[in-house]
């Protein structure tokens, strides 16, 4: 399986914060979360404790770019192929992360991908759920395109 790490920055997150990060990191080596509130979450001792999640906070809202390039670099640091970004209110179901994994695996011309991401579609061909296409621009948190 591929090196695959994590990052979700949080401000002012809510309880449900954790049940989504649940969803999707046993599929990770490493979760980085970002913590851009001016206080420690609630959450933040909920997530400290979690082995392979690394909590940073340091009381600044630098936002989103800033976040995700310093977590870039420390998946980088250590030793990670790919990096899944989520935001603090979204989620996989155990289904869907199971195939993006699995795609991700299937990939060919790894080392000319610089992203990749999902598309959900009403009714999925089942036979074949990794339909790679090449696009000009995939969006992320704070980004509508």
């Amino acid at each position: 399986m591929q090196r695959l790490s994590g990052v979700v920055i949080l401000y002012n997150p809510d309880s449900g914060t954790v049940e989504n990060i649940l969803s999707y990191l046993p599929h990770v080596q490493k979760l980085y979360v970002v913590d851009n509130s001016k206080n420690t979450s609630l959450v933040s001792n909920e997530l400290s404790a979690l082995k392979t999640v690394n909590y940073l906070h340091d009381g600044k809202n630098e936002g989103i770019a800033k976040r995700l390039n310093q977590a870039s670099r420390l998946a980088t640091e250590d030793g990670c192929e790919w990096l899944l970004t989520m935001d603090q209110d979204s989620y996989f179901s155990q289904e869907n992360i199971s195939a993006y994994t699995t795609c991700l695996e299937k990939l060919p011309n790894k080392e000319q991908t610089a992203m990749t991401g999902v598309e959900y579609i009403a009714k999925r061909n089942k036979g074949n759920v990794c339909m790679i296409k090449e696009t000009k621009s995939l969006i992320t948190s704070g980004n509508d395109g």
